[in-house]
Parts: C-alpha cells; sequence; structure tokens
C-alpha cells in the first residue's frame, strides 16, 4: 500500500497515468483511514481518503490543508502525557489511544501506525482504524475475568463430562478445595449424600432439557462439614460446538440459620422459649382431632400465677421475668415431652395434655404442677411465692376445640381465683351460668353508682376494756334493683377487675366522711370513721391529692378517718406507694393493715411502712377453738404490742372469743358480738350491748 500511495502523492513521472489512477483507487477502497501530513512544520494534512473521512466525521475539502494535531487530537487522559499526536507518533510507530475530532468530541479508540518520509519527500503517512468494537470485547472479557475472580459466588466450570475445568477463590473459600485439589476431578468430591439417586437424576434431567437448573441442595466441604447451598448450573454452547456447565453456589448457611431463628421467634415465646399463642393454635387441632374420634382423650390446663402482679411492681419485670422463666422450667419438667407447653402472655400457661383417660389421669398431673409452682423461688436474693390457680377442660366433654377448651378452662380457673387460690378445678356447666352472671353484675354495677343502688353501712369497733366505741367501720351494700341484695364479696372482687373500684372507691370515701359529721353532732368527734382502700386505688392518680379534696368538701378532721390497706396494696411496694402511704401520714389519717397474716408480706410492710393498726382476719377469730388459730392470733398480738401497734380483732361472734383475746391482751374487737353492721341513721343512737 506504501508503493501505490507514493506513487499518488508523488505522481512519478514515470508511472502510466492508468497506475496513478489505481492507486488511487485502492486507497480509498481499503478500510483502513489513509491521511498524509508534512513532517515538517506546519504539519499540514495533504490527503486523507474515504475511510479516514468517515472516521474523522467530515469532508475532505474540511480537512486538507488543516495542522494534523487539528484534525486528529489525543483525548485527556488516553495514556502518556503527550503535547500532541504527532509528538506522540514521534515516539512511537503504532499505537492504540482514545481520539477526538473538532467533528466527534466524543473519544473514541483507533489503532494508529505511521509510515514516515516517503521517497524522501518529507511525507508521513497515517493509518487509523476504529477498534471500539475490539476494545468493547476486551473489556467484556477483562470484565468477567475480574466477576469470575472477586465473585462473592463460587463458580465452578466443567466440560461435558462433568469433569472441573475451573473453579474461582470464592469456591476454595466455601469448599476449602484448592484450584489443584479441585481441576480434573468431579464435581461428586462436594456431594453430602443428603440427596438420593432421583433427586441428582431430575437435576441432569432439568439441566438437559432446558439448559439450566437451580435450587438448594446439601453439599459437603473438604473438611466433612455439611452444609446448605444455593445452587445454580446453566449448560453453555461454545461457538466451538463444545458443551460447557457453568455451576454458581452460596453458603447459605447464615440465611437458613437466620430463617430457622425467625420462625422460632414466630412460634415460640420470646422469653420463656415455650410454644406461643400461634404455635399452640396449630399444634392443637391435630392433637384435638384423636380425642374428638374418640381415640383418646385430651385436656387442657390454663394456669395463672397468683399475686404476680405484685411481684412485678414491687421488685420490677426483671425479677418478674425470671420468674416467668422458673415456671416455665418448672411446667416443662412436670409434663410428657409430647404434651404442649405454651405461655400465652403475661403470667398465663397452657399445659395441653393428649392421650388421657379422663379426668383420672388430669388430676395428679394437675396437682403435680400445682405443687411444683407452689414451692418458693429464689430469684436475685428474694424468695417469692407465686402459686397457680388452674383451671382443667377435658375434650370432648368440655369442647372440642382450642377456643371452646381454653374458654372453659378460663371460667375454671376464675372459680380457683375467686375460691381459696393455689388449687385446680374441672370446668363445669354450673360455672358458666356464675360467669355470665358475673358479667351481667360487672355490666350492672357501673349502673349502681349512678342509680343510687350503693349504701354505706357501718359497724362499730369498740374498745373492750372500758365498752366504748372508737371507730365505725364502712361496709359497701349494693341493693339491686332486680336481684335483691349482693354481698360485698361478690361484687367487690368483679369492681378490683374492672377498675371500677376507683370511682366506687371515691364515693365510699366522701359519703363516710360526710356521715362520720353529720352524727357528731350527736355521738362527738372521738370516734373515727375506718374506710377501706384497695391497691388499686393508691395506685390510680393522685390518691392523696383526691382525699384532700373530700376532706375540705365534707369537714372531716383527717386524724378521725382510718384507711384500711390490704396485704396486697402493701406487696405493691413501689414509688408511688410509698410517696402516696408518706403523704398519708403527713396529713395524720391512722393507717390500718387488714386481714393480717392472709398474704406474703406483712412483716415487710410492718417494717417498711408507719402502721398504727393491725387487724386480725376474721378466719383466725372464728378458729380460737383450734390450738393453730389461737397461737397465730397470740403472735399476732405479741408482735403488735412489741412494735407498739393496736390490734383489731374482726369477726368476735362469742363472749369465749372476747375472753380469749382480752386475755391476750387484744381490747379491741368488732364484729357480731358488739354490733351488725347499720345504716347511717342508726350509728348516731347507737349504744354498745353489755357483752
Amino acid at each position: 500500500m506504501s508503493t501505490c500511495a507514493d506513487s499518488f502523492l508523488h505522481e512519478a513521472a514515470d508511472a502510466p497515468p492508468l497506475s496513478a489512477e489505481l492507486c488511487r483507487d485502492i486507497v480509498h477502497a481499503v478500510g483502513e483511514g489513509v491521511l498524509t501530513y508534512a513532517s515538517r512544520a506546519p504539519h499540514r494534512i495533504g490527503f486523507v481518503n474515504r475511510a479516514a473521512e468517515a472516521l474523522i466525521g467530515h469532508a475532505r475539502d474540511g480537512i486538507v490543508g488543516r495542522h494534523v494535531d487539528d484534525a486528529l487530537r489525543l483525548a485527556p487522559g488516553a495514556g502518556p502525557v503527550h503535547a500532541s499526536l504527532r509528538a506522540r507518533l514521534d515516539d512511537e510507530d503504532a499505537f492504540e489511544a482514545l481520539v477526538t475530532t473538532p467533528w466527534r468530541p466524543a473519544p473514541f479508540p483507533v489503532a494508529i501506525m505511521a509510515a514516515r518520509h516517503l521517497d524522501d519527500a518529507g511525507i508521513v503517512v497515517l493509518t487509523f482504524r476504529d477498534i471500539g468494537a475490539e476494545w468493547h470485547a476486551r473489556e467484556g472479557l477483562q470484565l468477567a475475568e475480574q466477576v469470575f475472580e472477586y465473585s462473592p459466588e463460587a463458580i465452578l466450570v466443567t466440560d461435558a463430562s462433568g469433569t472441573i475445568l475451573r473453579v474461582n477463590p470464592a469456591f476454595t473459600l466455601i469448599t476449602g478445595y484448592r484450584p489443584e485439589e479441585a481441576v480434573g476431578r468431579s464435581p461428586r468430591i462436594l456431594r453430602s449424600d443428603r440427596h438420593d439417586a432421583d433427586f441428582y437424576a431430575g437435576l441432569w434431567r432439568a439441566l438437559l432439557e432446558d439448559g439450566h437448573w437451580h435450587g438448594e441442595i446439601w453439599d459437603r466441604r473438604k473438611s466433612g462439614e455439611i452444609y446448605p447451598k444455593w445452587l445454580c448450573i446453566n449448560a453453555v454452547r461454545l461457538p466451538s460446538g463444545e458443551l460447557r456447565f457453568v455451576a454458581l453456589f452460596a453458603d447459605i448457611s447464615e440465611r437458613k440459620a437466620h430463617e430457622q431463628r425467625i420462625d422460632h421467634l414466630a412460634h415460640h415465646d420470646a422469653l420463656t422459649g415455650l410454644a406461643n399463642r400461634r404455635q399452640l393454635q396449630a399444634r392443637a387441632p391435630r392433637l384435638l382431632a384423636g380425642a374428638r374420634r374418640g381415640e383418646a382423650g385430651a385436656a387442657l390446663l390454663l394456669i395463672d400465677l397468683d399475686h404476680f402482679k405484685q411481684i412485678n411492681d414491687s421488685l420490677g419485670h426483671d425479677v418478674g421475668d425470671h420468674l416467668l422463666v422458673e415456671v416455665a422450667g418448672r411446667l416443662n419438667a412436670a409434663v410428657r415431652a409430647s404434651d404442649i407447653v405454651a405461655r400465652l402472655g403475661g403470667d398465663e400457661f397452657v399445659v395441653l395434655l393428649g392421650r388421657i383417660d379422663g379426668s383420672r389421669d388430669v388430676a395428679p398431673l394437675a396437682e403435680k404442677i400445682r405443687a411444683a409452682l407452689a414451692r418458693p423461688h429464689e430469684i436475685d436474693g428474694h424468695v417469692l411465692h407465686a402459686t397457680p390457680s388452674i383451671g382443667i377442660a377435658l375434650c370432648p366433654a368440655d369442647g372440642a376445640t382450642l377456643d371452646t377448651l381454653l374458654k372453659a378452662a378460663d371460667i375454671a380457673m376464675y372459680q380457683v381465683k375467686a375460691a381459696e387460690r393455689n388449687g385446680w378445678r374441672f370446668f363445669e356447666p354450673k360455672m358458666d351460668e356464675e360467669v355470665r352472671r358475673r358479667q351481667r353484675l360487672a355490666a350492672d354495677l357501673r349502673a349502681a353508682l349512678a342509680g343510687r343502688q350503693l349504701a354505706l353501712h357501718y359497724q362499730p369497733q369498740l374498745d373492750v376494756g372500758g365498752r366504748r366505741v372508737i371507730a365505725w367501720e364502712a361496709l359497701l351494700r349494693w341493693n339491686h334493683p332486680e336481684l335483691g341484695q349482693i354481698g360485698p364479696e361478690e361484687f367487690i372482687p368483679i369492681a378490683e377487675e374492672t377498675g371500677l373500684i376507683v370511682p366506687i372507691g371515691a364515693w365510699v370515701l366522701e359519703t363516710a366522711c360526710r356521715d362520720a359529721v353529720a352524727w357528731s353532732a350527736r355521738r362527738g368527734d372521738a370516734e373515727s370513721i375506718a374506710v377501706n382502700v384497695s391497691a388499686r386505688q393508691i395506685e390510680h392518680g393522685d390518691f392523696t391529692a383526691g382525699l384532700v379534696a373530700i376532706l375540705a368538701r365534707t369537714g372531716l378532721p383527717a386524724r378521725r378517718l382510718e384507711l384500711e390497706l390490704t396485704e396486697s396494696a402493701l406487696f405493691g411496694d413501689t414509688p408511688r406507694v410509698r410517696a402516696t402511704l408518706d403523704g398519708l401520714r403527713a396529713l395524720g389519717v391512722r393507717l390500718t393493715l387488714d386481714d393480717f397474716g392472709t398474704g406474703y408480706s406483712s412483716l415487710a410492710g410492718l417494717n417498711h411502712f408507719a402502721i398504727d393498726r393491725l387487724k386480725i382476719d376474721r378466719g383466725f377469730t372464728a378458729g380460737l377453738d383450734q390450738p393453730r388459730s389461737a397461737a397465730i392470733v397470740a403472735a399476732v398480738v405479741t408482735l403488735a404490742a412489741a412494735l407498739g401497734l393496736d390490734v383489731v380483732a374482726e369477726g368476735v361472734e362469742t363472749s369465749e372469743q372476747l375472753a380469749f383475746l382480752m386475755d391476750k391482751g387484744c381490747m379491741i374487737a368488732q364484729g357480731f358480738l358488739h354490733g351488725r353492721p347499720m345504716p347511717a341513721d342508726a350509728v348516731a343512737t347507737f349504744a354498745p350491748v353489755p357483752a
């Protein structure tokens, strides 16, 4: 080509015209761009062929005569630093570079070759061609190689027979096999033997028919460890016609473990690890199905911890949580592996039993659970008592579904709560009637306060030595318009559960204070008024401020008011309770600990709070003819005397009881022996009857 260009450019005299024309046609016909420029300044372009016109992006007339560096420029950052394309040509005869032209400002890659000083004419012939496609191909290969080397997924390439040809670094990282240990061998070195022949037959069938397969598979590392991986295999046909298989896989052990953790959390209680309500609902139908078919019985035990709220409130949620974990452990230890133990929430647990033969199989287990949970719990230095109340429902007698069994067991459990607690009961149909009555009373109680159905009666407390009344206890009565008189032992627990005890308690306080002021004209102002206050009232809002307002409205001096607190109020030894009791003492209100000896926190309450009086529960008074009760009463009186506290014995009904109490030093009595509860208008004229 250079001879033709030389003949063409210099139009040699001895060359036939046809030969020069032929050379021009040849130069224009070649696919590479050809241009010439003068080797001496000002280095102007003398000729461009058609391919050069196309590459430069302009017609020959606008190119010829321009400085070569003006027509074809090195793109910035396209390689070694040179002042111009011509300067680089001085150093290299052939190279690749990114260039631009005035008419193609976007850089494009070209391969450039220069032939200098043809026939000593001072002409430089420059050939160049667009190599964009080659660059892209090389970039693609380089990128593919980078992906292969740095992919976080393992890559394995085999031939058509399954012999490993190549592996990447991630393959070694995941499997433990170095390239020299894997290449030339079969992928069978990775098999875990967890999949049978049918599995692999299906894999190969999909590869050969569809050209790809993907799925989860268990494989073995070089160390022998079995692990799960996600595998994708593709069949690749090379231009030569040869077949290759390319496998990509990732270790999904962590993902599987994460999925298992999520599944565990979704079906288990996060605190105790027991089954949660969702898992109980999922597993119960299968267990209950056999009972419905008569194959074997089933039973559901609903367990609620007694006094758990007081433990949580007084000692904190951390202690409460530890207690729940210990309870869960004792429940698991008490039942069979096939039984279901679940936590529904809070301090409520369920045990679902299968393969039982009626109540005779369940009763021993219920007692075993009761005894296990009733044992003291030693947690963070505290000895805690959280006895269980257990309701039991049988399948299919009491219900055929989980929901109906839960409802029946719940009814039975509340019967235990309403009685002695720390026990268990089977559901009985009559219990459902009692529940409906409780629900009705809860609804009617809301209207009782506004409808003037509630009233206060008062029972005297006497100083039996001086035969004088020292206080009157306000006792709440409910005259239901349809059901008649309803005892406080029935409706007070309902008021506590529903929260109605707060507005009812406020009404009792204000009414009692107002009545005490009203009868002062006849009885004087030496007698106190005693009002029962529940733990919920103490913990609700600012109880002290509400009491101050009541005393201001009624005009009753604070010194004439006694508040009788249950042990549960002191058991909830929270900052709010402490602040409230301190505020009451500051007002001059007297505090009595009611039902002393029936709970677990009596001594702690006496130690922490400034109590004025102890009130002996009527159960001990009624049992004075029994040595144990008599000993307890004597001990309480001795304890109170040592602490400088007064003692009030309630439920005194006989002269023998009174004589015993006086002999032990208890000089304040309340009971039918000295006066029954009476309406407010009868108090003014009351006079003690000699015993």
